[in-house]
This record gives C-alpha cells, structure tokens and sequence, in this order.
C-alpha cells in the first residue's frame, strides 16, 4: 500500500536494512481488552510500532480498530535541549 511504501521509505531513510531487520508480534485478535506487555530492551535498538487493521465494512461484519498506547522510559533520560524527535515514517491517522 502506499502507506507502507512511505514506512518503508523512512525507515530505509534512517539506514535501516529491512532484510535483516527482525520482528516481534505482540498481540493477536484473540488478545483480551486492555492487554498489556513490558519489556525492556538491554541494547541500543529502532523500534517501528504497527497496528495492522483489516478495511472496514459498511455491513459491520468486521471490528473496529482499538486504541494502541505506547509508553517509552529511557533509563538515563536526555536533558530535554540534547534531544530532537525524529520526523514520522507516516502520516497519523489521527491528529489530536
């Protein structure tokens, strides 16, 4: 899709090599609401969060996309003028 192709594009941007990239999935359709994981990560890492949906259907016989939090803690946190966020790999689908 075009917005994969937009992800792909920001990660490449970034030097990451996709062929050797690894990943994780950590929630299934069959994960109960308000399922929670924690880990921590020991290694300098890149961390690309997706919530992949299925396309909406006007019968309603599909279910509706949840909220998804993500909540990051450095151990040792930047002062707030050594850090600058990075541009997004894709567009919000939201915008508060």
């Amino acid at each position: 899709s075009e917005s994969a192709g937009r992800v792909r594009s920001g990660l490449e941007s970034k030097g990451i090599d996709l062929n050797s990239a690894q990943a994780a999935v950590i929630f299934s359709q069959d994960s109960p609401p308000g399922a929670e994981l924690r880990f921590t990560i020991t290694s300098r890492t890149t961390c690309a969060i997706a919530a992949i949906g299925t396309q909406m259907s006007v019968a309603g016989d599909t279910l509706p996309p949840t909220d998804l939090e993500v909540f990051i803690y450095r151990a040792t946190p930047h002062e707030e003028d050594e850090i600058e966020l990075p541009d997004p790999l894709a567009d919000p689908r939201l915008d508060f």
